[in-house]
C-alpha cells in the first residue's frame, strides 16, 4: 500500500510541473499573440537606441534546482497527506 502511495504522489507531482509548463507556455503564447505595442510614443526619440548598448544576462540563475525541490516538496505533501487520510478512516472505523 506504501509503494501505491508514493508512485501515487510522484505522478501527482509531476503532473503539477507538467502542467504548469504547458500553462506558462499557453499563457506566453496568447501573451505575445495579443501584444500591440505602442510604437508612438515609444520611439519619439530614437536617438538613445543608435548611441546606447546594454549589456546583461536574461536569467542568471539555473532552473532546474528549484524544479526538483518543488518536485520533492509536493510528492512529500501529497504522501503525507495520503497517509494522513489513511489513518484518519482507520480511527473513525474503528470507533463505529
Amino acid at each position: 500500500m506504501k509503494r501505491r502511495i508514493l508512485i501515487e504522489s510522484l505522478l501527482f507531482s509531476g503532473l503539477v510541473i507538467v502542467g504548469y509548463f504547458i500553462w506558462k507556455t499557453l499563457r506566453g503564447y496568447y501573451t505575445t499573440k495579443t501584444y500591440v505595442p505602442d510604437i508612438l510614443e515609444k520611439y519619439e526619440n530614437v536617438d538613445g537606441l543608435q548611441h546606447e548598448v546594454s549589456f546583461g544576462v536574461a536569467n542568471s540563475y539555473e532552473a532546474w534546482p528549484v524544479v526538483f525541490a518543488v518536485f520533492i516538496g509536493l510528492s512529500s505533501a501529497y504522501c503525507i497527506l495520503r497517509i494522513g487520510i489513511r489513518i484518519l478512516r482507520r480511527k473513525r472505523v474503528e470507533s463505529d
